[in-house]
């Protein structure tokens, strides 16, 4: 709407689409398709009403106001946005290829993945996910192209340096816009990393174990591809899928998780004392690398709600601990040889 301080005399608006003007005011009959809009053009209002904003009406629309008393009529412009939803999916490309002998990404491996919305007005937004998790690092800055027929693609690239945790999960490119009810159907592309059996911090530690009755030693082993598993007690070593010399422990083979995730188990016949004062070492190794891991068992009940310090804290605490009793002791020896004075 267009609107002045004073009385016109007429009000004629141009709009994308039809090639005449049309004269607007109060006493103008309304069509199905569009109609005076304001209370009337004796108040300076030059307005239109369109029932259904349609493709063709995208553009500018001009309102031209004449007064009686004015040789010139004045006008105005405003560019109209008709909003038009994306015409595909995202389109999304990675690069380099995964490596052809494996099928799979070498942890380390740094990726560049682009994805493209074509057809829309305005441009869509971009939305990048590694699984459940939005992508914030490493996404670029979006390249918006306009084409003759005022529609939008847009460009957007992300660089990645891939990591175990990558493995198995969905990189996806979701596309939203203003015209769509709610997200476009995502583009997904599953990423499969190589990587070596992960570490674990310190030596792993299991509860709940009875002398006399069977016990289960678990260990979960994250690893792509699959890890071959060896059991090392004392100075005996088998494989998974045997047992040891004495028939007493049996290790079974690496059960699946999911997502590179392998649960190694050994099986315990019957606890003894020696079972519980002794080490139990778990050897893991695929085409990447190799891992160890030392197990201990307790029959104790695991700990609930422990408070766990590593060395930092104590040696803090012990040296609070000494700083205080020395103040302490200088008040005390103070005050008794009278150096200083106490009220």
């Amino acid at each position: 709407m267009c609107r002045v301080g004073k009385p016109l005399m007429y009000c004629r608006i141009e709009i994308p689409g039809l090639s005449n003007g049309l004269n607007m005011n109060e006493k103008v009959p309304k069509t199905s398709d569009y109609w005076y809009a304001g209370e009337g053009i004796e108040y300076g209002q030059c307005g239109i009403t369109i029932s259904r904003m349609t493709d063709r009406q995208n553009g500018q629309f001009k309102c031209m106001l004449g007064f009686s008393d004015e040789q010139n009529e004045s006008h105005g412009a405003t560019i109209v946005t008709v909003a038009r939803p994306p015409r595909n999916r995202p389109e999304l490309t990675i690069t380099p290829e995964v490596d052809p002998r494996f099928g799979t990404y070498t942890e380390g491996t740094s990726i560049k993945a682009m994805c493209t919305v074509t057809d829309a007005r305005p441009a869509a937004n971009l939305l990048w996910f590694m699984g459940d998790d939005q992508i914030t690092d490493g996404v670029g800055r979006p390249e918006i192209v306009e084409s003759p027929t005022d529609l939008f693609t847009v460009h957007q690239n992300l660089t990645r340096r891939l990591t175990w945790r990558d493995n198995r999960k969905d990189l996806k490119c979701v596309a939203t816009h203003i015209a769509l009810d709610g997200e476009m159907k995502p583009t997904v592309i599953q990423i499969s990393v190589r990587f070596a059996p992960r570490p674990v911090d310190g030596i792993i530690e299991q509860f709940g174990f009875i002398v006399g009755e069977e016990g289960i030693i678990s260990v979960q082993i994250h690893a792509n591809p699959k890890p071959k598993l060896t059991w090392i007690i004392d100075q005996d070593s088998f494989p998974e899928g045997s047992m040891d010399l004495t028939q007493r422990f049996e290790a079974t083979s690496a059960r699946d998780m999911g997502n590179g995730t392998w649960e190694a188990q050994l099986r315990i016949m019957r606890v003894t004392a020696e079972d519980v004062a002794r080490n139990y070492i778990l050897r893991a190794r695929n085409e990447v690398g190799e891992q160890q891991y030392t197990v201990r068992i307790s029959t104790s009940a695991e700990p609930q709600g422990s408070l766990e310090l590593g060395t930092g804290p104590i040696i803090g605490i012990v040296v609070a601990i000494l700083v205080l009793l020395i103040i302490i002791f200088m008040l005390i020896f103070a005050r008794a040889t009278g150096r200083w004075c106490f009220s």
